[in-house]
């Protein structure tokens, strides 16, 4: 086993870390003392914990094998070993085997960060985290440098324990052996968000996933505190009754509702529903689809994706059939979406001509941000505001499309 504690044998071969002085070390003394004379050192949390299934591991090897790797200890205090300490105390061991720590000029915190490099399976992050708490404890005194050790010393010392001459955040980096902008974000997310840091630290938790979090907490935070103007709105459903040129066709939208032309639905006054932020979801059928990118650019949003209705049962299609409904997903300004890692399609059966079904609507509440509105609904909706023909009207005003105008303007060349 290569953990930390969980290498509880002498053959360990250390890897050696930037700025390391390889150094010619006396044989050290091996003695056996009572586990209850011995104490954590004060900054023994900046090496994470290990986790419960290896410390499982740590305490049955010593349960099988005794404590083969001593301790390092200055005085009662341990430097490199809790977990053997630990482990130890639990098992009811009387005499665990120490030896006394040689710093060969280092400090004691960076001597025990260190022994952890050296045994334990840090990631980046982890170190960074380290790296960042290890700033923070001992940080670097007032002009850097150009002070002189008697200056730094009494800047740095802490919790009464010897003096660390480290410089704070470069030297912090350099001894855990992670870059500075990693050490940034590092030091960011301790600022912000303890709790998340806390997981990067044990390992359950990239650091860019952490910070990611705390940027979109940061963002829905500002949404949340922002409300929209009365009768703007974040998210709009457009399902425009889009003209069909082969009204022959079995079950043409002709035959069920009155369409618009691609003029009138370029005239739809999205622009004035939404607020500077929103999305916004178009339906549209696949032989429209290039005119609905063009649509879409003259509303002045931003195409990103599409999703897609696949249905249960075989549809119409000169060409092929139908077994699909897209939906085109656009966006303006910087929103996130509430819900991160929902797919681009999902399945349902089909309902009324042009019903949309209900997790259709639940993926987009799940998504977005509201107030919601749907222009052309075909039925009211908890929570939005509905407009269509069927309904009654809800939200009109001068700025709603004045079909016959548009109509009189013809189509777009």
């Amino acid at each position: 086993m290569s953990v930390d504690d969980v290498d509880n044998s002498n053959t360990m071969q250390p890897v050696s870390l930037p700025g390391d002085a390889k150094q010619e070390q006396a044989p050290q003394t091996t003695r056996l003392v009572s586990p209850n004379q011995l104490r954590e050192h004060p900054q023994a949390a900046l090496v994470p914990d290990m986790r419960p299934d290896e410390f499982a591991a740590l305490s049955a090897d010593i349960r099988a094998h005794g404590i083969k790797r001593p301790l390092e200890v200055l005085g009662d205090i341990v430097i490199d070993g809790r977990h053997r300490l630990r482990a130890a105390r639990e098992l009811g061991i009387a005499q665990i085997p120490v030896t006394d720590a040689s710093l060969g000029g280092e400090g004691e915190v960076e001597r025990m960060l260190k022994s952890a490099l050296l045994r334990r399976q840090l990631t980046d992050d982890q170190r960074a985290i380290a790296a960042a708490q290890y700033a923070i404890a001992n940080p670097s005194p007032r002009g850097g440098d150009r002070k002189s050790p008697t200056a730094k010393a009494k800047i740095n010392q802490v919790h009464g324990a010897p003096f660390d001459f480290t410089s704070g955040r470069s030297g912090a980096a350099r001894m855990m052996n992670v870059s500075a902008n990693q050490m940034k974000k590092a030091l960011a997310l301790l600022s912000t968000a303890p709790d998340l840091a806390k997981q990067v630290h044990q390992g359950s938790l990239k650091l860019g996933q952490a910070l990611r979090s705390v940027g979109r907490a940061k963002q829905i935070s500002r949404i949340n505190k922002t409300p929209l103007p009365e009768g703007l709105f974040r998210t709009i459903v457009v399902d425009p009754p889009w003209p069909y040129e082969d009204n022959r066709c079995r079950g043409a939208a002709e035959q069920v509702y009155p369409t618009m032309t691609l003029n009138q639905i370029r005239l739809l006054p999205i622009a004035e529903r939404a607020g500077q932020e929103g999305y916004l979801f178009l339906w549209v059928p696949t032989p429209h689809l290039e005119s609905a990118f063009a649509i879409l650019r003259e509303w002045d949003w931003d195409y990103k994706t599409a999703l897609t209705w696949i249905k249960s049962k075989l549809g119409l299609g000169r060409y092929f059939r139908g077994c699909t409904e897209h939906v085109l997903f656009a966006t303006r300004g910087n929103l996130p979406l509430r819900e991160q890692g929902l797919r681009n399609w999902f399945h349902a059966p089909s309902g009324a001509h042009s019903v949309k079904p209900e997790m259709f609507y639940q993926l987009v509440e799940k998504a977005c941000f509201g107030p919601f509105l749907e222009l052309f609904a075909r039925q009211h909706r908890p929570g939005w505001v509905c407009w269509g023909s069927e309904l009654e009207p809800i939200h009109q005003t001068n700025a709603d499309v004045n079909f016959e105008e548009a109509a009189g303007e013809g189509e777009p060349r």
